[in-house]
């Protein structure tokens, strides 16, 4: 509760900068998570530029926008992390994909031209419940090899390359 009642003083006061040396560091698991959700819902809202200070990397990008990483003594730069959502950049392209792909199988019902959304159309007239089937199943392979040559690869780079490859 102090540690609620603590940023609560803090940010009453409208601060352009908010330092945060460890604030969570003495609660539960579960306590933590919720500050941390709360935190950033409060960034969110407020714009607060927030110096957030922890000895724990995983909070430290789930949280920030971006993160260094100290040497030991003496106490030097030794990596700056990414911006926290950089991982997220395929998830985005992914869902872009899928609303791009989802409008031109729509597209295609409303012309009068050929393609898969129109095949769509035309077997659920004729009930042809096979002509249906064998279009959703090109769909569904070519969705499949999309993310299997574009998306997966993306992600993969991105973990890697910034050392999340187990997150």
């Amino acid at each position: 509760m102090r540690q609620r009642v603590a940023l609560a003083r803090a940010l009453a006061v409208r601060p352009r900068v908010l330092l945060m040396d460890e604030p969570f560091g003495a609660l539960d698991a579960q306590t933590r998570e919720i500050l941390l959700v709360e935190l950033e819902r409060i960034w969110q809202a407020t714009g607060t530029t927030i110096v957030y200070v922890t000895h724990n990397v995983s909070e430290a990008v789930l949280i920030g926008t971006e993160a260094v990483i100290f040497t030991a003594r003496p106490g030097r730069i030794r990596r700056v992390l990414l911006p926290a959502a950089l991982p997220e950049i395929a998830g985005g392209m992914r869902i872009g994909w899928t609303f791009a792909w989802r409008a031109l199988m729509a597209g295609e019902l409303l012309s009068p031209g050929g393609g898969l959304g129109r095949l769509l159309q035309q077997g659920r007239e004729r009930g042809d419940i096979a002509e249906i089937l064998a279009a959703m199943l090109v769909i569904i392979a070519m969705g499949i090899a999309v993310e299997m040559a574009v998306f997966s690869p993306v992600d993969r780079h991105l973990r890697k390359k910034w050392g999340l490859a187990g997150t």
